[in-house]
């Protein structure tokens, strides 16, 4: 099973290119956030700091596209 991960957008955050934020559901006490200029890019950013659960997104990504 995959953990999910949450998204928020701080828009008080300077610079702008960072204002979305992305962590792992549960980790929030852990101080390990993805950011980035969208909410894409964070999650990108996150998933780029723990390419064992980036791995895992793409199997399960694939297995849904493909109807498994």
């Amino acid at each position: 099973m995959m953990t999910p991960i949450i998204t928020t957008r701080d828009t008080g955050c300077i610079p702008a290119s960072q204002e979305w934020c992305a962590h792992f559901d549960g980790d929030e006490e852990t101080g390990i956030y993805g950011r980035g200029a969208s909410a894409e890019e964070a999650v990108a950013d996150l998933l780029g700091m723990h390419p064992e659960y980036s791995a895992r997104m793409l199997t399960a990504r694939t297995a849904e596209t493909e109807g498994v």
